[in-house]
């Protein structure tokens, strides 16, 4: 129960749990309070049943009714457990705690206020009800070492009731103050205005279906070309949306590079609405808002932390108030500055913000909010990501060689010595078993004769024994950040707690209703070793829980194609999403887009498809002198197709694998720079292929080799058998629309505007299949040239094919065709009379004449000379 205050009816209603949670804000629990509530929750279920007996109470409901400047206020709650064994009742609230011994022993009533208070609230409930005294005292569970600690409280029914209505005046005035920034904010509402004069019909179009998904309560999902103006279609309706319901958006991104424009846009759009209170605040990831040296998060390691809530205030007016939108770096520099963890400042700031700029991993890596925390509105950008990132939220793995290590670096500590502390103890008594259990699963597996795939197979585990594991690493993780913490805190990839983390996660991951998931066992030949993993083939069911806590949701990208897959996948098609497919903005004359089916590029055929590839590439750039991009599936193909290129070598630009920031930067300035024609060659699903904005003459063509599937192993096999099970569509769900997303966002650097023209190359003969076909957009209109006159690099001729030829003859047969699957039907080349395939019930057209024909008559005819 969150605390509610109603002005119109003069009531309160609160739990005693959030009045005392009120003004005291969570900080520094290290990453660990999940963990340390997740244990402690079953602790607490031991004592209670420990604890039954006649004499005893365990979870008594409680209220009380108070009158407080003019409001009825009712303050519920659930006491812990009631003692009536002696004269009075006494109150026990029990708490869960990750402290050691020796620290419980220090705690009293007084250096622990909150769980004090809470404990005289309950004994005041009680008192109350019973018409007499009470009493109250503390029960400390310790979820590190078991140790047990009772603490008497003092109550004086009169203070605590002084106590408990200072804290509800407290509460009226927040939720005053409160009321008065909602009215604001509905009032800027209708003052959000599009920043960029008038929307064109297509966006305007986009944003009238994200305003009316959202006003309807159903979340909207949009396929909408590059160019459309997504950012601000959804930002602008979003916006309103969440300031008439006192809501914020969270603007989520899978790439940093995503974020600037989102940031830039909110900018333009407080400016066009004269809304200069409207504020924005963009969140960094963790290890990087941290300052060096400052792994541990607890006030008692961390000076940053150290009575942060008391020191925190000014700096987050500050912040809040100097600048419309927040950048980490500014926060950081405050942080420095004030000795204030940069991370924690943050936070705050996002709690007064109306946006959040914020990867993925700030709302699908967490739990959904819960009652009582403040409304939000998603806009998941780039949306096509969101699969295969929320699969790896839920697909943990132990591997063996990272416990040997952790057990290495446990017996290293203190160089090793004789008699190491009860906390690396359990380390690496826990670790060890682990290792234990890893080779016991695999022994099983091959006493079963399971069928091994990429060194990995499915199994059914020893889930009490995991679950088991689970629970112990959970305990030695909060005993070693103790032991962690008096030496000085715990350094990101500490070994020990990334090895105990790790069996954590996996029983989290075995325990989660809501995702797919597919146990396994990998022996030593697979990548990474030996280990016991969670595969999760399916995170619709965790991402609908998400879809449905928020206020509102918009998901959208340029690629989302087929609409149906991604709503299914996404986890939005249980929810009646509002789908919508918003055409191109640009006119079709601006772009060709050729598929090149003389070569076979499936990994079988591929030594073969070398030269060919290089042919293509070298005879698009030399259509016309500009900058070009070449993606291909591979760093692998790539480097086997560069030596080949006839393209000077000073002209080529190359992503190589790991690329840093800094690095793409430049080849990013390279081509905005015009220095001379550029050819980038870069690999689909990279650094360069997504998130890159290169309008006109930056980027004017684009080769894309391959369809892109996904290699084939062991995840994509299991992946396709749980689809071909519960969807009938194996290849479609785990390759086809995963290889084809990519293929469409490369080829989606070209045409960034209304002006641009460009080209786009699809070099394979699987581009020529009907179920490839389907998962291009539209506008695209793609040709099939003629694989005999392209190869033969025939004169120039633009007469068309159709079917069975120019004379109405039917095909006979082909050199083109399928190379994994689909359907296809041939028709004959009107100019060299060969046969062509062409997808079967796909109205693509194939055209006569090689490539270097085509696209000399496209740039003519977009107004430029053929060089």
């Amino acid at each position: 129960m969150a605390i509610s205050v109603d002005f119109d009816r003069r009531r309160v209603t609160a739990s005693v749990r959030d009045l005392v949670a009120f003004g005291r804000e969570s900080t520094g629990a290290g990453g660990l309070s999940a963990l340390r509530a997740q244990l402690g929750s079953r602790l607490h279920r031991a004592y209670a049943a420990e604890r039954a007996g006649p004499a005893y109470e365990a979870e008594v409901p409680v209220s009380i009714d108070l009158d407080v400047d003019g409001f009825r206020a009712t303050v519920r709650g659930r006491v812990d457990g009631i003692d009536r064994s002696g004269t009075v009742p006494f109150v026990e609230e029990v708490k869960t705690v990750a402290w050691m011994r020796d620290a419980m022993d220090r705690v009293t009533a007084s250096s622990a206020p909150a769980f004090a208070a809470q404990a005289r609230w309950y004994a005041l409930a009680v008192a109350r009800a019973a018409g007499g005294d009470a009493g109250a005292r503390l029960v400390l569970l310790s979820v590190v070492d078991g140790a047990r600690r009772t603490v008497d409280v003092p109550f004086r029914p009169e203070r605590a009731e002084a106590e408990l209505l200072a804290c509800l005046r407290a509460a009226i005035a927040a939720a005053r103050d409160e009321r008065g920034r909602s009215r604001q904010r509905a009032r800027w509402a209708g003052q959000v205005r599009f920043p960029y004069g008038a929307p064109r019909r297509h966006q305007r179009e986009l944003m009238d279906a994200f305003a009316a998904a959202l006003a309807e309560g159903r979340p909207a999902v949009a396929a909408a070309p590059t160019g459309v103006g997504k950012t601000v279609a959804a930002l602008v309706p979003a916006l309103r949306f969440a300031l008439d319901r006192g809501a914020a958006v969270w603007f989520t991104t899978a790439k940093t590079t995503q974020q600037a424009l989102v940031e830039q846009t909110f900018a333009d759009i407080a400016a066009a609405s004269t809304l200069p209170g409207l504020r924005a605040v963009t969140l960094r990831a963790k290890d990087r808002m941290c300052p060096p040296g400052h792994r541990l998060c607890h006030p008692d390691a961390c000076a940053h932390l150290r009575d942060f809530d008391q020191r925190a205030g000014d700096a987050v007016d500050a912040i809040v108030t100097s600048a419309a939108h927040a950048s980490p770096d500014a926060i950081y520099a405050r942080g420095d500055r004030d000795t204030l963890c940069p991370f924690e400042l943050s936070l705050r700031v996002a709690s007064r913000a109306d946006l959040i700029v914020a990867d993925y991993n700030y709302v699908f890596d967490r739990p959904p909010p819960g009652d009582g925390e403040r409304p939000r509105v998603v806009v998941i950008d780039e949306a096509h990501n969101l699969f295969d990132r929320a699969r790896q939220y839920a697909s943990p793995v132990v591997r063996d060689a990272a416990l040997a290590e952790a057990i290495a670096a446990v017996r290293a500590v203190d160089g090793g010595a004789c008699s190491p502390t009860p906390a690396l103890r359990d380390a690496q008594a826990v670790l060890a078993d682990a290792r234990t259990a890893i080779a016991d699963a695999l022994r099983v597996a091959e006493s079963d004769e399971l069928e091994f795939f990429d060194g990995r197979t499915p199994i059914d585990p020893d889930r009490a024994r995991w679950d088991a594991l689970g629970d112990r690493a959970g305990r030695a993780l909060l005993a070693y950040a103790l032991y962690a913490r008096a030496r000085g805190g715990m350094h990101a990839g500490d070994p020990i707690a990334d090895g105990l983390r790790s069996l954590v996660r996996l029983r989290d991951a075995w325990s989660e209703p809501a995702a797919e998931i597919v146990p396994y066992a990998a022996r030593s030949d697979a990548d990474g070793g030996m280990a016991v993993g969670a595969l999760c083939v399916n995170p619709a069911g965790a991402l609908r829980r998400h879809h449905e806590a928020s206020a509102g949701t918009v998901a959208m990208s340029a690629t989302l194609a087929p609409l149906d897959y991604y709503a299914d996948v996404l986890g939005f098609a249980p929810l009646n999403p509002a789908l919508h497919i918003a055409p191109s903005p640009f006119p079709r004359e601006h772009r060709f887009v050729a598929i090149d089916a003389s070569v076979s590029t499936a990994y079988r055929d591929r030594a073969g498809s070398y030269r060919r590839v290089a042919r293509i590439i070298d005879d698009v750039c030399a259509a016309r002198d500009g900058h070009y991009a070449a993606f291909f599936p591979s760093f692998a193909y790539l480097a086997r197709v560069r030596p080949l290129l006839r393209t000077p070598a000073g002209r080529i630009l190359v992503q190589l694998p790991g690329m840093a920031a800094a690095a793409r930067a430049r080849i990013l300035a390279a081509l905005r720079a015009r220095t001379g024609p550029k050819l980038v060659l870069a690999v689909m699903g990279g650094v360069l292929s997504e998130g890159v904005d290169l309008p006109g003459d930056d980027l004017i063509g684009a080769v894309v080799v391959s369809p892109g599937l996904p290699a084939v192993g062991f995840e994509r096999a299991v992946m396709q058998a749980y689809f071909d099970d519960r969807r009938g569509a194996g290849f479609a769900y785990a390759m086809l629309y995963p290889g084809m997303q990519r293929v469409v966002q490369a080829a989606g650097r070209v045409i960034r505007s209304e002006r641009d023209r460009g080209v786009v190359v699809l070099v394979g003969r699987r581009f020529a299949q009907a179920d490839y076909v389907a998962c291009m957009p539209a506008d695209w209109e793609p040709v099939v040239l003629c694989s005999a006159c392209g190869a033969g690099g025939a004169a120039d001729g633009e007469t068309r094919c159709g079917p069975g030829g120019a004379d109405g003859a039917p095909a006979t047969g082909g050199h083109g065709g399928a190379d994994a699957g689909g359907e296809a039907t041939a028709v004959v080349c009107s100019r060299c009379s060969a046969a062509v395939a062409t997808p079967a019930g796909v109205d693509v057209p194939v055209v006569a004449g090689s490539l270097a024909h085509h696209l000399r008559a496209f740039w003519r005819t977009a107004g430029d000379d053929a060089t």
